[in-house]
């Protein structure tokens, strides 16, 4: 048996003598596989592998996501003697292909495969195959431009055990929390050491990995002792973390603290060569590599560059690369790590690169890739990509020539087939470069492109001053303004977890509003103890502000109530529980809420007492309240707290905090008193008299100006709420999004505004997103109504989805980041209503309370709540009777297929979208065509002429022209335009004012054969000068009013059509 093979048979052998062990945690924390379970499911897989006819030599690509069952398909490719490629769900499609078909890999391991290994038997053995066959590949970026494949040993499994034991840790019954992708070598690395030495491995959740308190969260919820970390994301949390060993790899290591009570190891290598696991001494200035495995050799060359010998190194390269190793004097490999070291305290340090090669954000990239890449967009022709460094770590910066592009373009283009990482960060349109003696691009002339510099504003008060310096500490930026952008000046999350561990500010909020100016604003909240006294009242924040006036207006009162249930442990005494309910009461004053009036506007007073009611009450649910006398109430029966509460005082994240503070009454625990309803409210007040609050308005304004919102409504629509288990993949979404560089949420909004533009047949949705509301620090366990209807307009013509998901992300992050300007304006001056709402509810499922309305009439004509189970991802819709229980369903099943497109395709008019009983009816419609009665627009028009030639084709303010008024002047139209050359296939400007002009030019242009390119003469200058330029429009129609302007537009002709005479024209 070989050496692999032993040690598979040694680990499963410890997984026979302990099988309730756990193994493999996964789906945030939810699922467990335990030591027997694993070794079942990679028994299962690797017979259906032999069954499928892999055996030893072969290649299987693993496509699975992060889960359990791909740290199983490593073992069981293992055990028939092949080699495995794990795959990220966050690749494109294309560079999915290429890997596979560069591997000619025998098999695809994905969710199909997993499922159909369910009937095989799950008893494993292990193939006696040569220690140096291949065993594991990984793809990197190359230098050709195109990903090579490294090909290693199956010896890699266990030398990786010598030489995590040459370090002299002892991880044995430890748990890892993994934060890697799959694809990536580190996560092979650290999963299979973990596993061999028989510890637990933990898939964090890809959501959590990303967000710092999510991610501590999930360390200390479940007893995290070790985690692997590239040493940017390590320096900026190490304070923060609780943890025995952190693994560092990914990039160069300097400078790493290390408190007491926990080892730091450096994992010392490359895709094609592991080669040490050092630990990092505490306080030492350099961090040393030259920790190796028995039998191995770390050494500098004569020019400094970094050597190793021994083993852990490569094969090669798939399809016969040069690769990067020479022979020693004894005919060993020599691997040259392309690393400039130098000798520290007996050992190796590495100081630098020597070649192009580059690490960004612990990824390896080669930049001739990148280049390659922007070359392959259309109209590049020619393009070189530098990197630099600055003190948060490397950049790339691209400059490139065309004529037809510009640099956004590039980017989104870019970003269809290259990983986040490998998209430069800052992208330049040069005029020309400057090459050598050799014709190559002289990249000493490429200077940084970081400056992201507006104009320099100075700080004007201290809090301002604190945050620029952080900035400009965290970014290695001179001087920094308060307007200039964190993301302009190169700053991403890992450098905002570095500025979240300077100042405290939260990564969202620095990710969300980006200058000192709107972060010190938004930091300046009032402290609790400069809020007026509670018992004084307040002015309702605008969340409540919008649920009392609708409720005033429309009358919709019980329609806001928010009902829930607290199970409470058995034993609970009846006394206990109201003893329980009236500390959370005293804890929370906002539960005493009634509303009131203060100089004419509502006030809120927190006097009244919450109702009392026994267990025979039958309308404590659906009851509405007085608003004026009370705003809550309980009851206890039946081993349970019931509470109903007006949405004015509690949202359903309020009803959770109830829930737990009720709970821990019980339990005897003392609550604190709450006043964040006081905060916000004071919060909200100060908002409506400060700059962003004029600059809300002025996106909304922009946002929605002509939006047109709805579905059509059903006739025969009824009351209901209705959940809905989706087939997408929440794993491939969640890797999509950190792809994509957003969040599962914004993923799942542009897959809901694209599902509702399907169902209306526009090229946009309008609808409502529901957010928490709790940015004003202090809100985080406050109870009150805090929820924000925030509307948002998402483009959905076609395009590709990497550029939907983005433009569509950035459009909801700037909505929800204004959600503090009032609804209730808006929709009074926009016209909008809370007709549809969207809401997604991250690492829960959909339930949380019933939601206000739900069951007895909804707030919301349709409301649509996107969430999570173990089981995957789940929907529910709560609808009024303008919609029916068939058009939920349908709009619940085009939402799933739309977010499994997103996930798959590259264009949007690529995803089947359909509902299964909607593409039935399709099929039925097949064979059932009939001739349109018209070739063209122009043929319907003179048919129209002929047959009522004095009926009005057109009015404009009174005034009619008949058919053959129409008919004659858009000949003379015609005539004119033929006469200077137009005809079939060019494009005519037509620059009117909204009047029966438009109409007219349109079919006098149709008629030659040329289209038409209709111009809002609303539009600036140099909008419309785009316009022309881009469709190469030969000329321009106008009238008097317009006629100055389309001379100052056109190159070719600018035609007053008011002008042409009355002539005979045959249509082309």
């Amino acid at each position: 048996m070989d050496e692999c093979a032993r040690l598979m048979a040694e680990m499963l052998s410890r997984a026979q003598e302990a099988p309730d062990a756990p193994a493999v945690c996964d789906r945030g924390g939810s699922r467990t596989f335990t030591a027997a379970e694993f070794w079942s499911c990679a028994g299962r897989i690797s017979n259906l592998l032999r069954s499928k006819g892999v055996s030893a030599g072969d290649v299987v690509v693993i496509d699975l996501g992060r889960n359990a069952e791909h740290l199983a398909s490593r073992y069981a490719a293992l055990a028939v003697g092949a080699a495995s490629i794990s795959l990220s769900p966050a690749y494109p499609e294309a560079r999915k292909k290429a890997v596979a078909e560069r591997s000619n890999a025998k098999a695809v391991i994905d969710e199909k495969f997993v499922e159909e290994s369910m009937g095989c038997p799950d008893e494993i053995s292990f193939a006696d195959v040569p220690d140096d066959a291949p065993g594991y590949i990984a793809f990197t970026s190359g230098s050709t431009g195109e990903p090579k494949g490294v090909v290693h040993e199956r010896s890699v499994f266990p030398y990786l055990m010598d030489c995590y034991r040459s370090a002299d840790v002892d991880i044995t019954g430890m748990r890892l929390g993994t934060l890697s992708d799959f694809s990536f070598i580190a996560s092979m690395v650290e999963t299979h050491i973990f596993l061999a030495a028989g510890a637990e491995v933990h898939v964090v959740d890809r959501e959590a990995a990303k967000d710092p308190a999510s991610l501590l969260r999930y360390f200390k919820s479940n007893s995290i002792d070790s985690a692997l970390f590239n040493p940017s994301m390590y320096k900026a949390l190490w304070r923060q973390l609780d943890l025995k060993i952190c693994l560092l790899a990914g990039e160069a290591a300097r400078k790493i603290p290390v408190p007491e009570g926990r080892m730091v190891l450096n994992i010392y290598g490359s895709t094609e060569a592991l080669m040490s696991f050092t630990p990092v001494e505490k306080d030492a200035p350099d961090v040393r590599v030259d920790k190796t495995a028995p039998g191995c050799r770390m050494y500098l060359d004569g020019s400094g560059e970094v050597l190793f010998t021994g083993r852990g190194i490569m094969i090669g390269y798939l399809g016969g690369l040069e690769n990067p190793f020479s022979a020693d004097e004894d005919g060993r490999k020599v691997f040259h790590t392309g690393d400039l070291g130098r000798r520290v305290d007996g050992g190796i340090a590495v100081v630098g690169r020597m070649d192009g090669m580059v690490k960004v954000r612990g990824y390896r990239v080669e930049p001739a890739e990148v280049e390659r890449g922007m070359e392959n967009v259309p109209g590049v022709e020619e393009a070189a990509v530098k990197a630099f460094e600055d003190g948060g770590g490397t950049y790339l910066c691209g400059y490139f020539r065309s004529d037809a592009r510009t640099e956004e373009e590039v980017t989104k283009e870019l970003s269809k087939t290259l990983p986040s990482y490998m998209v430069p960060q800052f992208m330049a349109k040069v005029d020309s470069f400057v090459h050598n003696a050799n014709g190559k691009i002289d990249r000493t002339s490429l200077t940084t492109l970081k400056t992201g510099k507006k104009d320099y504003t100075p700080p004007e008060n201290e809090r301002q001053q604190r945050v620029c310096e952080a900035f400009s500490k965290v970014l290695d930026v001179e001087k920094v303004g308060i307007d200039d952008d964190f993301i302009e000046l190169g700053g991403d999350s890992i450098r905002a977890m570095r500025l979240q561990s300077e100042t405290g500010i939260g990564v969202g909020d620095v990710m969300r509003l980006r200058t000192p100016r709107r972060i010190a604003e938004s930091a300046a909240e009032p402290e609790l103890d400069s809020i007026p006294d509670w018992k004084e009242g307040c002015a309702p924040n605008e969340s409540q502000m919008n649920v009392y006036l609708d409720m005033e207006a429309n009358g919709r009162n019980n329609e806001y109530n928010v009902f829930f249930e607290v199970p409470l442990d058995p034993g609970t005494s009846e006394a206990d529980a109201w003893k329980a309910v009236d500390s959370v009461i005293d804890a929370h004053p906002i539960l005493r809420a009634r509303m009131a009036s203060r100089d004419g506007r509502p006030w809120m007073l927190f006097d009244a007492e919450p109702e009392r009611c026994g267990p025979e009450d039958e309308s404590f649910e659906d009851r509405p309240f007085a608003l004026s006398e009370r705003m809550c109430r309980f009851s206890v029966r039946e081993g349970k707290v019931l509470v109903c509460a007006c949405h004015i005082v509690m949202d359903g994240l309020s009803a959770k905090i109830v829930e737990k503070d009720i709970r821990a009454s019980v339990d005897g625990a003392a609550l604190s008193e709450d006043r964040g309803f006081m905060l916000s409210s004071v919060h909200d007040a100060r908002m409506k008299d400060s700059g962003p609050y004029a600059e809300a308005r002025a996106f909304f304004d922009s946002m929605l100006d002509d939006a047109d919102e709805g579905l059509l409504h059903d006739p025969d629509g009824s009351l209901g709420v209705t959940d809905y288990s989706l087939t997408a993949d929440k794993e491939k979404v969640a890797e999509l999004a950190r792809f994509m560089g957003t969040t599962s949420g914004a993923v799942h909004a542009a897959a809901f505004a694209y599902a509702i533009s399907r169902f209306t047949g526009r090229s946009d949705a309008t609808f409502c997103v529901a957010d928490n509301g709790r940015d004003a620090k202090g809100l985080e366990d406050s109870v009150g109504m805090f929820v924000r209807t925030v509307p948002v307009r998402m483009d959905c013509s076609d395009r590709g989805v990497r550029g939907f998901i983005s433009e569509s992300s950035e459009v909801l992050l700037k909505s929800v980041s204004y959600g503090y300007y009032p609804f209730r304006r808006l929709a009074s001056e926009h016209g909008i209503s809370r007709e549809v709402m969207f809401q997604y509810r991250s690492g829960m499922g959909v339930d949380g309370g019933r939601s206000p309305g739900s069951g007895r009439g909804t707030v919301s004509d349709l409301s649509f709540i996107a969430g999570e189970s173990e089981s995957g991802i789940i929907v529910r819709i709560e609808r009024s009777s303008a919609f029916s229980e068939g058009t939920a369903r349908r709009l619940a099943e085009t939402y799933d297929k739309v977010l499994k497109g997103l996930c798959e395709c590259h264009k949007l008019s690529e995803i089947d979208y359909l509902p299964d009983e909607d593409s039935a009816l399709s099929r039925g419609m097949e064979g059932t065509k009939k001739e349109l009665r018209y070739g063209n627009l122009v043929e319907a028009f003179r048919d129209s002429v002929s047959g009522f030639p004095e009926r009005a084709a057109v009015s404009f303010r009174g005034r009619p022209v008949t058919y053959s008024e129409a008919d004659a002047v858009t000949d003379g139209i015609a005539s004119e335009l033929s006469r200077i050359g137009i005809g079939k296939g060019d494009f005519v400007a037509v620059l009117v004012p909204r009047s029966e002009w438009y109409y007219l030019c349109a079919i006098g242009v149709l008629k030659t054969g040329a289209a038409y390119v209709p111009m809002d003469d609303a539009y600036p200058d140099e909008r419309l000068s785009l316009m022309v330029r881009d469709t190469s429009s030969k000329a321009v129609l106008a009238v008097p009013e317009t006629m100055e302007r389309a001379n100052r537009l056109s190159d070719g002709h600018a035609l007053d059509c008011s002008s042409f005479k009355k002539e005979k024209f045959h249509p082309a």
